[in-house]
């Protein structure tokens, strides 16, 4: 579907684990690359079971791939600028998986996939950074004839069930009102060279 790098935060992949979407995952991915501390931050005490048993399960399969960061690289030197607020016009901090997924898509003019729009607006709007978050992915899959509207339906009321946070209470009210707007602010970046 996309051919750029993808960096994965934990809200985004959690919200297909957490609903064992795992076949669903695989139609549109060829691999997903997590930050280690999305990896622990997935992994977690107190983290839903299906989520750990389905990351464990994908990255025994080697199809997520977990990315470390080095004290000494490009991207720590990002990771800790952006964790810490000193990015950030208001200096608002963010969490280790955000603030690491974030370095490593600027680093490696990746994508970011993640569902926590309001936390990292500020950066995706600064560095015109191609997002994608769960509502989108679904959204675009119907229009690539990859899942159904009524498979996209019956994962997004799966999500909301599970408390997953999404834009619109259902997949219908996304597609039809907020999906358009969303391929303008930030989805069309996923495919400009």
């Amino acid at each position: 579907l996309i051919d750029k790098v993808i960096f994965y935060d934990s809200d985004f992949i959690s919200s297909f684990l957490l609903i064992d979407a795992v076949p669903f995952l695989k139609k549109v991915f060829s691999e997903i690359i997590i930050p280690d501390v999305v990896y622990d931050e997935l992994t977690e005490h107190g983290t839903p079971n299906r989520i750990v048993t389905n990351i464990n399960a994908l990255v025994d399969e080697n199809f997520v791939k977990i990315r470390s960061i080095d004290v000494f690289s490009p991207e720590y030197d990002k990771y800790m600028l952006i964790k810490e607020g000193f990015w950030h016009d208001n200096g608002k901090y963010l969490g280790n998986g955000e603030s690491a997924s974030l370095a490593l898509v600027i680093v490696n003019n990746g994508v970011l996939a993640s569902n926590n729009f309001s936390d990292i607006k500020f950066y995706v709007d600064r560095y015109k950074l191609p997002l994608l978050t769960s509502a989108f992915l679904l959204a675009f899959s119907v229009d690539c004839e990859i899942i159904s509207k009524d498979e996209a339906v019956e994962m997004w009321d799966k999500m909301i069930n599970e408390g997953v946070f999404l834009p619109k209470k259902t997949f219908l009210e996304y597609y039809s009102l907020v999906y358009d707007t969303d391929y303008g602010d930030f989805g069309h970046r996923l495919f400009d060279d």
